[in-house]
């Protein structure tokens, strides 16, 4: 398995049959992508963990001009593009839902957001796409309102853990927007988890930020991958 950043939340990765695309929302990336697209004798599959908009961009679905797709995508995005419904080249799935056929199985898990989150497991390898599961509690929040999110997020990650647990990798969101609250669900998802490669994403272009993530990776056994220096890796 091969995983290359794209931008954002944006990753591909290639294994022996497949080409898989996790959340694809950037324009400016859109024509290497439709490229290798195009270029590549793989099956390829598409994911997106939810409705925002830093993570589904509609485009994706005009790659089926170049070829066959296999359009995996959270089914709330169904009930915010209702002209997509009916659209047969596209598995919606359910929090607890999972799709497999003779290259990969994805599992959509828990997201303390909109949408899932995914488990990716092909060729004997396990990636996690968090989406947006993550410990959004605010400095400017109300303190009860923390409390329940801390709480709802270690509900969902319970739940999870018996299936992403020792993940090959672990993509998890490093919000610059949280301030120094920036890592604060990485600590309890690295502890329940122990992937074997954490890389930091959700991030924009604020690279710098995300190195929040790398104590608590190493702290926790793992290799610790900035999303710039993904480009190509083997896992």
């Amino acid at each position: 398995m091969r995983l290359t950043y794209i931008h954002h939340s944006g990753f591909r990765f290639t294994t022996g049959s497949a080409l898989v695309i996790i959340d694809f929302w950037d324009d400016g990336a859109a024509a290497d992508t439709e490229a290798l697209v195009a270029a590549t004798d793989k099956q390829v599959y598409a994911l997106a963990s939810h409705v925002h908009l830093d993570h589904f961009n509609p485009s994706i679905l005009t790659w089926q001009s170049r070829r066959p797709i296999r359009y995996i995508l959270s089914a709330d995005i169904r009930r915010r593009h209702k002209a997509l419904r009916s659209d047969e080249r596209i598995v919606w799935l359910h929090r607890g839902e999972s799709f497999s056929d003779d290259n990969l199985r994805i599992d959509a898990l828990g997201s303390t957001d909109v949408g899932v989150s995914w488990l990716v497991t092909a060729d004997g390898r396990r990636l996690f796409h968090a989406g947006d599961f993550n410990d959004w509690s605010r400095d400017e929040s109300d303190p009860e309102a923390n409390r329940q999110m801390r709480n709802y997020f270690r509900a969902e990650l319970a739940k999870m853990r018996p299936l992403v647990g020792g993940a090959d990798a672990a993509l998890f969101p490093a919000d610059p927007h949280l301030g120094r609250r920036i890592a604060d669900g990485a600590e309890p998802f690295c502890e329940a988890i122990l992937p074997k490669t954490l890389i930091p994403m959700h991030s924009w272009d604020d690279y710098a930020a995300a190195e929040a993530l790398r104590p608590i990776a190493l702290r926790h056994g793992a290799r610790f991958v900035p999303a710039t220096d993904v480009n190509d890796l083997a896992l």
